[in-house]
């Protein structure tokens, strides 16, 4: 089997429950990666050690400055990532179209937690400057008015290869619910 079906059935989860996971999971990674005996490797070895350690010390770093109370930034956000995937996504069969149809109807879970975030940032006064957020609040309002026959969000479904059977493609685009009305 290809691919993992149940992260296809999920957005990322930004939630401090899920950041807290993480970031215990990371710290572990952390500590273990200390354990090895860096002045000991040569080369690439070397160098993916040391660029590792960075990257998982930037990410530990991030995680205690609470990043995620401001979910965008002047070109992008949460509120972009359901069309990156969207874009990306080359869907092959009846069971992958399903999983994302899972995913499409939990859009307004992943946009209450991300709207959690920003109020968190609100409260802690971690914003965009208002040219920025005034930028993010237009993209979303045209993304939210795209009439739902041309939405970019059902390109995966009607771009379903011919070995699906036409009944199954329809039957698929009738059971999509448009997840932001």
């Amino acid at each position: 089997q290809r691919g993992d079906m149940n992260a296809a059935k999920r957005w990322p989860d930004n939630s401090p429950k899920a950041v807290a996971d993480r970031a215990k999971a990371l710290a572990s990674f952390r500590d273990r990666l200390a354990a090895i005996p860096g002045a000991g490797l040569t080369g690439q070895d070397a160098l993916n050690y040391t660029l590792l350690s960075r990257r998982v010390a930037l990410d530990l770093e991030g995680v205690a400055f609470d990043e995620e109370r401001m979910p965008f930034n002047n070109d992008s956000g949460f509120f972009s990532v359901p069309g990156y995937v969207a874009g990306a996504m080359r869907l092959k069969n009846v069971a992958e179209a399903e999983a994302y149809l899972v995913r499409l109807s939990s859009l307004p879970d992943f946009y209450a937690t991300e709207t959690a975030n920003m109020r968190r940032g609100l409260k802690t006064g971690f914003t965009q400057p208002r040219l920025i957020a005034e930028g993010a609040v237009a993209m979303t309002r045209t993304l939210a008015a795209m009439p739902l026959d041309g939405h970019p969000l059902l390109a995966p479904l009607k771009g379903l290869p011919p070995t699906v059977p036409q009944a199954d493609r329809d039957a698929l685009l009738k059971h999509y619910q448009y997840p932001c009305s």
